[in-house]
């Protein structure tokens, strides 16, 4: 072979390298988008029910002096326990906001991947504690506060 033959050859050896570690390169930040738009599709379902949460704690919250205001001799510690797990879900999902943080281009396909399960377990448990605590308030306060029923 000529010198030139072996000049194209290892010009067209080397773009196939450089294109293959680009195609990887972007398999691999495909992989890590993917992971990052799962936990935010998470994230993005929460958020809109911030308002209601805390809606709802404040009708509980009402409810409860409602009851006080009628004389009505009847315990409200469920009601008081549903308060405290409106916060404990609204707690739970500002700790998470503050505490996550975006992998950046630094750091390597493992590591990202590797947090974003990490961080997609963690909102689904916010999840769970904000479906779990607003169900609960929404069916106590479905109860019918009247003194004819007590």
């Amino acid at each position: 072979m000529k010198k030139s033959n072996y000049k194209i050859l290892s010009i067209v050896s080397l773009l196939f390298i450089l294109m293959s570690s680009i195609l990887f390169s972007c398999q691999s930040e495909d992989k890590v988008e993917k992971a990052r738009k799962e936990v935010f599709a998470i994230h993005d379902e929460i958020m809109p029910e911030m308002g209601s949460l805390m809606k709802l704690k404040r009708e509980t919250k009402n409810k409860i002096q409602l009851l006080d205001s009628l004389g009505v001799n009847t315990d409200v510690s469920n009601l008081n326990t549903i308060i405290q797990e409106l916060d404990e879900a609204d707690e739970a999902m500002m700790k998470w906001m503050r505490k996550f943080k975006n992998p950046t281009e630094e750091t390597s396909e493992t590591e990202a991947l590797k947090y974003l399960e990490g961080e997609l377990k963690k909102i689904k448990e916010v999840r769970s504690k904000f479906n779990i605590s607003m169900e609960k308030a929404t069916k106590e306060l479905l109860i019918k506060t009247t003194t004819d029923e007590y």
